[in-house]
């Protein structure tokens, strides 16, 4: 697979597409850090994986939305559990962004500290998730049940919420707060003590 995508890439680079020379990468590099065998990575690691997502759906969607980074860089050797925010991010494209009007959407990703750990949060301007919705999925992530957590199928936060209950005891946090029409902001939060 990846002496194909390679191969893609120098197509791309000698037909002198550096667009699509720039997604080749981004995917390589996503693909390359899913399959890692590793578990827990340095926060820095992470934010390198979601990056490389941000490219790939910036070439998909233009300048539909725009997405931020404020992030305390001096927090990127901290570990963590790897594959954790891009599921969020997607769902904030997917279903806070799929409306915007051109220019008009955007994500801000932060990553700061708290007493006991860090808190990224991912914040959307987009079309938020009514009450009942919303009430819905936050059951829905705490449910034993292994059903998706909307009618769509979505099963990533669900994946996302689970993973942060079982490799942190119960000691990490994942948080969804919404209005309707003014977006949606996940908070994630996670302690310092996990070993990379």
């Amino acid at each position: 697979l990846f002496n194909t995508l390679e191969c893609v890439n120098m197509l791309a680079i000698n037909g002198g597409r550096n667009d699509i020379s720039a997604i080749v990468k981004s995917l390589s590099h996503i693909l390359r850090y899913v399959i890692s065998r590793n578990t827990i990575v340095c926060i820095g690691e992470e934010i390198k994986a979601l990056e490389s997502y941000v490219e790939i759906q910036k070439a998909r969607f233009g300048d539909l939305f725009s997405v931020d980074f404020e992030l305390d860089t001096t927090l990127f050797g901290v570990g963590m559990i790897k594959f954790i925010l891009q599921p969020v991010l997607e769902n904030a494209i997917s279903h806070g962004m799929i409306h915007a009007k051109q220019g008009n959407g955007k994500i801000l990703i932060t990553l700061s500290c708290y007493e006991e750990g860090v808190e990224f949060r991912i914040a959307d301007n987009g079309a938020g998730i009514p009450p009942e919705k919303l009430k819905e999925l936050k059951a829905a992530l705490i449910s034993d049940s292994d059903e998706p957590v909307s009618s769509s199928g979505g099963i990533g936060l669900k994946n996302v919420y689970k993973r942060i209950a079982l490799y942190y005891n119960g000691r990490g946090s994942f948080e969804i707060d919404s209005e309707p029409e003014k977006g949606t902001t996940v908070t994630i939060r996670l302690p310092f003590d996990i070993e990379i």
